[in-house]
């Protein structure tokens, strides 16, 4: 089947490009002929479309002078607005023809007058759908306004939402260059993606934004509003822009408003605390979908086709006036009501359990705009249309092999192929038609010639029009498909020898190649014997060694054997001992471990995953956690370590946090717990600890860091030493920055394990009239403080 695309253009990055490029990719895949025509060039396509893609004017298409888009079995006009090409599908009198509606913005609802002309031009033109034989739309409602235009007949109509790759986005915490630029102090972000357009109400989110800090029952005093997107291409941007930014100043919110200008969104979502819209009109509302495939809650006005995209995994606040209607039957939706959408964002960002729910809906719900779906419902409108449409054996059309090696070629007018030297193709062309359109009757027959030609013309026209004409013109469209097919192959086999002229040159270069590489493995044999008889002469040097060894006398029994009894096999042991051994000898008891971590258990409960304790040890945070009946399992490198854990009966593996980690899916984890394990490693990787733990665990679960508490010296004799693989101890504050740097939110750090009263140092006896005793009190108690007080430190986040 042949398959012609039109539009006014194709832009890879927005909605109406890509669903192009999905349809074309598509139709390649079965097999079809595929040529898309627009009037302008296209915009950073890639290649396999920049090379399908004709520039055409109207005009051109009209002539169509190599046949090509009149031979065509299906049509496919995408309309979101006006265009030139639009006027080409009252001329199509064979194949199906579809309308695919992406809605046009209503005139009345844009604030610049001299775009008012086009806009009016573009609702008027929804009629033509009138002439398709099927439509296809973006959601229900276009549908529902193309219906309202058009009159289309409901059961032509056919909604498929557009499909959505959401490859690039994904929760996590924001580049650090972004996150010092617009959001420093870790404040809440109201994120808005897209254009300044006016059916946007930018002047609604600053309105908002202001509710929001000043709401009476949650506050949000430090709340920033952050607009990405393009605010200066076009004068309705820019008085948009200006309004809104007035609007700030009259507020007293100005400072608090940033706009990106126009940049790749992806990395921003992840600087949102909430993804917020009051548009009034939106055909299907990409940007909400990118919104939740990263993570960020979605609050919206709902209007339009919001309802329908967001579904069930945000927040949707009714309107406060009903849907309008114009005299030129376009509509939108009625007011946003800001309050009522203060009031949830607000509710919101003072409740992380709802924001986690409504982040882990909002992910299922972007997972499903797959385009695979989409592929499936696109084709099962198509097959309904276009069956008994020929299915023609014709190759697809590729570049030439120097197209291909210099990349995307520019598109240029639709023209007719330049003769090929030694080719008929101009000639098979000429013959391809036969209806002789130049062709006039005649009579030179003198006073009666007139009557003549007039007679023949008028009995003649009832037999020829309908059934001669149709009848050459089908043959001349074989016999213009079957040249083409020709030129096809003849340049398929021109690309074949060429190919074929560069695999022998290849095939000589490799032959020189082995060549040379023979002659190096000569001279790497020559010195590999060279290194065997070297390696036999050092064997009988070692041999003489052992020798002299085996006679010398033995070492009695002693602290030299007591050692080699805790030596370690294992290759992680890099300091000569058996951790395990040590871990008995020098750690604490296992109950008061238990008794230790207890407290953290509550922190897990009700976690929606698998909680993973890191540096698991023994198991004594796996047994408290199996007492309160959550699920864990837990990974250390020491293999005895792991064996105690087995022998409990608790899941444990022989594995390194980071490859452990790595391994978890993104988003899977219920809470990380790790116990005397970061001063073992390199300062240099903590922060990448705490970042891969933030990416791996679910929204709102907790991370548990405890570790020798580094602003006090009592670890330092306490615990510290007594183990040959910690590297140094760590300040509460630190491990406090580095969580809150990576994206946790509410971290807090505890004080642990309080030395002994006896280990301290006594105090003077209490005496009023002693001033210098009393100051000694005081001193003891700081140095108390400070080398008997607490000998560990916990730090806490929550993602």
């Amino acid at each position: 089947m042949r398959v012609s695309l039109l539009n006014l253009n194709l832009v890879a990055r927005d909605a109406i490009g890509r669903s192009i490029m999905a349809q074309a990719r598509f139709f390649q895949r079965r097999g079809d002929i595929v040529q898309i025509f627009v009037e302008q060039p296209p915009e950073d396509a890639p290649a396999d479309i920049a090379r399908l893609c004709r520039v055409v004017t109207p005009a051109a298409l009209r002539r169509d002078p190599e046949g090509r888009f009149a031979a065509s079995d299906l049509y496919i006009y995408h309309y979101g607005g006006y265009h030139g090409l639009m006027d080409s599908i009252s001329t199509i009198d064979g194949g199906a023809v579809c309308f695919y509606y992406h809605n046009v913005t209503p005139p009345d609802l844009w604030n610049w007058e001299e775009d008012r002309p086009a806009l009016r031009r573009g609702v008027a033109g929804v009629r033509l759908a009138a002439q398709a034989d099927f439509v296809i739309g973006d959601s229900e409602y276009n549908l529902r306004q193309l219906a309202q235009i058009s009159g289309a007949a409901a059961d032509r109509l056919h909604a498929v939402p557009l499909p959505v790759d959401v490859s690039a986005f994904h929760p996590g915490p924001p580049a650090a260059d972004l996150r010092r630029r617009y959001r420093p102090d870790d404040a809440p972000v109201l994120l808005y993606v897209g254009r300044m357009a006016p059916n946007k109400r930018i002047d609604l989110l600053v309105e908002l934004l202001a509710a929001v800090r000043r709401h009476p029952r949650h506050p949000q005093p430090a709340a920033r509003l952050l607009l990405v997107g393009d605010y200066d291409s076009a004068p309705a941007y820019r008085l948009v822009t200006e309004q809104a930014q007035a609007r700030a100043r009259a507020l007293g919110v100005a400072e608090a408003i940033r706009f990106t200008g126009r940049v790749d969104p992806a990395d921003y979502y992840r600087l949102g605390s909430v993804y917020v819209t009051t548009s009034q009109h939106e055909g299907f509302c990409l940007p909400l979908i990118e919104a939740m495939a990263s993570g960020v809650p979605v609050v919206a006005s709902a209007g339009a086709a919001i309802p329908e995209t967001v579904g069930d995994a945000g927040v949707l606040v009714a309107p406060r006036t009903e849907e309008v209607a114009a005299a030129d039957g376009s509509s939108w939706a009625g007011e946003p009501d800001v309050p009522a959408l203060a009031d949830a964002v607000a509710v919101l960002l003072d409740d992380p359990a709802r924001v986690a729910e409504l982040a882990e809906r909002g992910l299922a719900r972007a997972a499903s705009y797959t385009l695979e779906r989409y592929e499936e419902s696109f084709a099962a409108v198509i097959d309904r249309y276009c069956v008994g449409l020929p299915l023609r054996v014709q190759p697809t059309p590729r570049a030439r092999l120097a197209e291909a090696a210099a990349g995307p070629a520019e598109a240029t007018p639709a023209e007719p192929a330049p003769p090929r030297e030694g080719a008929p193709w101009p000639e098979l062309n000429a013959e391809a038609s036969i209806t002789m359109p130049e062709y006039t009757v005649r009579s030179k027959l003198p006073l009666v010639g007139g009557l003549i030609v007039w007679v023949r013309r008028n009995l003649t026209s009832h037999l020829k029009e309908p059934y001669v004409d149709r009848i050459f013109q089908r043959q001349q469209g074989f016999n213009l498909r079957a040249a083409w097919i020709i030129e096809e192959l003849t340049r398929r086999l021109d690309e074949s020898q060429a190919r074929g002229a560069a695999l022998a040159a290849r095939l000589e270069s490799l032959q020189q190649l082995v060549a040379d590489r023979s002659t190096g493995l000569e001279a790497a044999h020559a010195r590999g014997e060279q290194t065997a008889l070297a390696l036999q002469r050092l064997e009988s040097a070692v041999a003489r060694l052992e020798a002299r060894l085996a006679e010398a006398p033995r070492a009695a029994d002693g602290p030299q054997a007591a050692r080699a009894d805790g030596l370690d096999a294992q290759p992680q042991a890099q300091y000569g001992i058996n951790y395990l051994r040590c871990n008995l000898a020098v750690g604490g008891d296992m109950a008061d471990e238990m008794a230790l971590y207890r407290p953290f258990v509550s922190l897990f409960e009700g976690a929606a995953g698998p909680v993973l304790d890191l540096g698991c040890g023994q198991g004594a945070f796996l047994r408290v956690l199996g007492e309160a009946g959550i699920a864990g399992y837990g990974v250390d490198v020491d293999r005895g370590m792991v064996d105690v854990c087995h022998a409990a009966g608790l899941a444990a593996e022989v594995d390194d946090v980071f490859a452990a980690l790595e391994r978890a899916a993104d988003a899977s984890l219920g809470g990380v717990f790790s116990a005397h394990v970061i001063e073992h490693l390199p300062r240099v990787r903590l922060s990448e600890l705490a970042a891969l733990c933030w990416r791996k665990l679910r929204p709102g679960a907790a991370l548990v860091w405890i570790t020798p508490h580094g602003g006090a010296l009592s670890p330092l004799h306490a615990t510290f030493y007594k183990d040959l693989t910690h590297t140094r101890p760590l300040h509460p504050d630190l491990l406090r920055f580095l969580l809150e740097a990576n994206g946790f939110r509410a971290v807090e750090t505890r004080t642990l394990s309080d030395m002994p009263e006896e280990l301290k140092l006594a105090l003077l006896p209490a005496d009023d009239a002693d001033p210098v005793a009393a100051v000694l009190n005081r001193n003891i108690a700081r140095l108390n403080e400070l080398i008997f007080g607490h000998v560990d430190c916990a730090v806490i986040g929550r993602r």
